[in-house]
This record gives C-alpha cells, structure tokens and sequence, in this order.
C-alpha cells in the first residue's frame, strides 16, 4: 500500500518495516528527517518516474514551458508540493491520485501534477485514462532507492543493502529489472538505472 514517505521513514526506524523504497526528486535536495540516521539508502537507483502537468482532452492545455503555469489551478499529489514550491506555484493538495484526478475531471483544478505512472495508475482505475491529455512534461524526474532500517531484526543490515546493490545493478545492466517494471506495470513512464 502507498504510504507517504514520512511515514514510510518513520516505520522504517521503528522495526515496523525492514526495507522500503524511498522517493525522492531529481535535481532538488532530498527530504531529509531526523530519523534517517537510522537508516541505510541504497546507492543504486530501482527507477524513476517522469513528472508531468496533466488536463483532460477536451480542454486541450499545452503548455510549452514553466513559466505558463501562472494563472491556471493545478492540484499535485502531497508530496510533490516540494517541486512546485519551487516552482512558485501553491497548487491544491491531494492524498491520493483518485481524488486529485476525480477534481480535475470535475473541473475544480485545470491541471493535476504528479509522476506518470501515480497519474496514470489512477485515471484507469477510475477509467478516465483516455480522457487525459499531457500538457507538460517536467525535465526533473521522481526516483526511487532502497532504504533499509538499522533497528529492523535483521542482521547486519550494511552488509545486505551492500550486496542488494551489487545484485541490483547486475539485474539493471542485463535488463532483468526493466523486464519485471514491463511484465508488473501497465504504464510506460519508468526509467530504469541512473
């Protein structure tokens, strides 16, 4: 299940998890909690993930750089209001796909931001995949990596991120990782390795 990555850090140093992705965003520092002291981030990258400015079809939104986003509502997924901030836009907040893309699809927000595949993932559950249109893609891009928490019960847990990175970056360069992201995604948004 889908857990904000706070909450993800926090069941990681508390024995609640052993291993757990950790989302960051390219190009912009990482979060960084008290908590993660306790924890061990893998150096290989598992994948990342395109970030993109979506609107429905009938409207047909393109934008051709930041700098348009003035002037329109945008709603983001939580954790993506790093990236906006940045970006001086104070977008509407969502805690999942579903409810960001149920109010784009009512109209209450012009445009939804997110990674792809969380977009994506959600308009075909709600069936609404064919109704969206890409208006934006951004050039920084969501990743992923391996945290493993020092208080788990398991044991020596260096010695296991260390030799799960090793093994890791074999599955990348022969491409058994972009094999499993096709076989178990029904999106093409992912970008395996660094």
């Amino acid at each position: 299940m889908p857990v904000p990555p706070r909450r993800i850090a926090t069941a990681l140093v508390e024995g609640h998890l052993d291993v757990a992705p950790i989302i960051r965003i390219s190009g912009l520092e990482g979060v960084v909690y008290p908590e993660q002291k306790s924890l061990i981030v893998g150096e290989q990258q598992l994948f990342s993930l395109t970030l993109a400015l979506v609107g429905l079809k009938k409207r047909a939104l393109n934008l051709n750089s930041q700098a348009e986003l003035k002037g329109y509502q945008i709603g983001a997924i939580r954790f993506h209001n790093v990236l906006l901030g940045k970006l001086t836009v104070q977008p509407q907040t969502y805690s999942t796909a579903e409810s960001l893309l149920k109010s784009l699809y009512a109209g209450r927000i012009d445009l939804a931001f997110s990674a792809m595949p969380t977009i994506m993932a959600g308009a075909k559950h709600l069936g609404i995949k064919d109704q969206l249109h890409v208006a934006l893609t951004l050039d920084k891009r969501s990743y992923a990596n391996l945290a493993w928490s020092k208080s788990s019960g398991l044991q020596n847990p260096e010695v296991l991120a260390e030799k799960f990175d090793q093994a890791l970056l074999k599955m990348v360069e022969t491409g058994e990782v972009e094999r499993i992201i096709k076989r178990y995604s029904s999106t093409d948004y992912f970008q395996v390795g660094k």
